[in-house]
């Protein structure tokens, strides 16, 4: 008796064991996807698993090629690092990081909604399409940062909501210190801090108060992140690695968003639907996702008109907390992109999806609360139950419109594994789609061969990260010069020098179809007419070259 007591006081009930374990089942899957097609690798992978092999050899936070870690926050290579102490392979440490935080996440937003939302169905409705979220589960079965930086995104926003509702100073605390972690993880964790700074001062509170917890906020928030950067400009002179101005249109950047947003919020399939679709009505393809896009965003704004007319409110702050975030972040993205040479891709929209999933729950919550006193001359067996009942007049049925709704939302779902599915079978195919882990350098001539012969002392190619990621060698790798010049220059400063170096160029890897990184200006050709080299190997996909070199004796 005195354990089920205990279970009781803790809030343990049946339906807390099933978010429970609707989080192990999104991390297992995780696990088992990396473990049948391996971890996603790409660029930014080769960087985080490079530093945080570095920091557990000693060297600090120092990439693969030898260059000082700044372009990106530290927590995610220390994250690795950490992990790898009792995973020796650093890749797949990341994957068992990456799977535990996915299925953190939606523990944190089942808990969040739970303690917003009436209706369990819906809880178990948003908490489903998160873990049957492609684009969620892309990124989580990759070694990149997006997993941890959604999580913290979520503690974060959920914190502060119970602070905003409690007045509790330790719900201040804990989101500050989960905004400070998202800021570690990614810089752009700044528009976090930033909607929370807002949240915080248009909150009615005395102005001591409000001041008060805005300083407590931005200290615990943003000191870590202060820390970090000041290293940076100690040791660079710049706060977080040089940025270059992309120069991308404008209109191809808001046709490039309307689809990614289209994806992420309705899944692959509705966005090749609208595609055909409009393709076979106006001849014109590209419009669907902008049309679709400006739906849901209008429907959105809409619905919070309506219901601030009709004077419906969830507790305070409820919709506010993941709205004021959305609108943020977006602006953040709006404005950094452009000054780097980063494009807009459906990674940087994902952290925005979990305060998504949470603002529609609320908003069909809000629904059903109100369709659920009407009275309606026709009735179907109710289809949604709460925890706390509905306080109204009359028997308590659901409406056609309700059941209309569950039908939409269960087609969201069932379209989300479709597109699973597909992408499944399109990984049995070809393996890892994304980057490195792809078929085609699973079965790279030139992997092969480094991996057998093992040559030391320098290895300059138009890929090096992934020679740095496949082969194993343990030669220093580099990034060939973009500008023939600078390599015709490099060969003639090493031929001095006694010690193996070698260039290896592969053929038109865009073509072969597991090239992602920007292309050279020259060929092969070019690079064969260099003079002092001479041809170590020719294989299917590239040439091996060897600086012939005097010796100094």
């Amino acid at each position: 008796m005195r354990t089920l007591a205990r279970v009781k006081t803790l809030g343990i009930d049946r339906f807390t064991i099933v978010m429970l374990a609707l989080g192990i089942l999104g991390g297992v899957l995780i696990l088992l996807r990396e473990a049948t097609y391996g971890v996603g690798l790409t660029v930014d992978s080769v960087s985080y698993i490079a530093t945080a092999r570095n920091l557990l050899a000693g060297m600090g936070f120092v990439q693969w090629n030898g260059v000082l870690f700044l372009d990106s926050a530290p927590f995610f290579p220390l994250a690795l690092a950490f992990a790898g102490l009792y995973i020796p392979n650093v890749v797949e440490a990341a994957g068992f990081v990456n799977a535990v935080a996915f299925g953190l996440n939606l523990v944190a937003m089942a808990v969040w909604l739970r303690s917003r939302v009436q209706s369990r169905w819906l809880v178990l409705w948003a908490s489903s399409t998160c873990l049957l979220s492609l684009s969620m589960a892309r990124l989580a079965a990759t070694a990149l940062t997006e997993p941890l930086f959604i999580l913290f995104i979520t503690l974060s926003l959920f914190t502060l909501d119970r602070f905003l509702t409690t007045r509790r100073s330790s719900f201040l605390f804990l989101a500050a210190t989960c905004a400070a972690l998202a800021c570690l993880t990614r810089y752009i964790g700044v528009a976090l801090v930033a909607s929370s700074l807002l949240l915080l001062t248009i909150q009615r509170a005395t102005l001591r108060s409000t001041i008060g917890n805005a300083a407590i906020y931005s200290l615990v928030s943003m000191t870590p992140l202060g820390v970090w950067m000041a290293r940076n400009f100690l040791i660079s002179g710049t706060l977080a690695g040089k940025s270059y101005p992309d120069g991308f249109s404008l209109l191809i950047g808001i046709q490039v968003a309307s689809e990614e947003f289209v994806k992420l919020m309705l899944g692959e399939t509705s966005l090749a639907y609208l595609h055909a679709w409009f393709e076979t009505m106006l001849g014109i393809a590209s419009i669907g996702p902008l049309l679709a896009s400006f739906a849901l965003i209008t429907g959105a704004g809409l619905a919070l008109a309506y219901l601030h007319w009709q004077k419906y409110s969830l507790n305070t702050n409820a919709l506010a907390v993941p709205v004021v975030f959305i609108s943020v972040y977006a602006l953040f993205l709006a404005v950094s992109l452009p000054l780097t040479d980063v494009r807009l891709h459906v990674r940087y929209l994902v952290p925005m999806y979990v305060p998504a999933l949470v603002v529609v729950a609320l908003l069909l919550d809000l629904f059903l609360r109100y369709v659920s006193k009407r009275q309606f001359s026709w009735t179907l067996p109710l289809v949604w139950s709460s925890r706390t009942p509905i306080p109204y007049q009359g028997r308590e049925t659901a409406s056609l419109p309700t059941f209309i709704l569950a039908a939409c939302l269960s087609f969201l779902l069932l379209s989300q594994v479709s597109a699973n599915y597909g992408n499944i079978q399109h990984w049995l195919d070809n393996g890892n789609e994304l980057g490195y882990s792809s078929r085609p350098w699973a079965n790279s001539e030139i992997v092969q061969y480094l991996r057998r012969s093992q040559p030391e002392g320098e290895i300059w190619s138009n890929e090096a990260r992934a020679l740095y990621l496949l082969t194993g060698v343990q030669a220093k790798h580099y990034d060939l010069p973009f500008d023939m010049d600078d390599v015709n220059r490099y060969i003639q400063s090493r031929k001095t020098q006694y010690r193996d170096i070698y260039i290896v160029w592969f053929y038109n890897l865009q073509d072969k179809g597991y090239h992602f990184d920007r292309p050279y200006p020259f060929g092969l050709a070019e690079v064969d007419a260099l003079p002092e080299l001479k041809i170590e190997a020719v294989l299917g996909d590239g040439v091996i070259y060897k600086i012939i070199q005097e010796d100094p004796n």
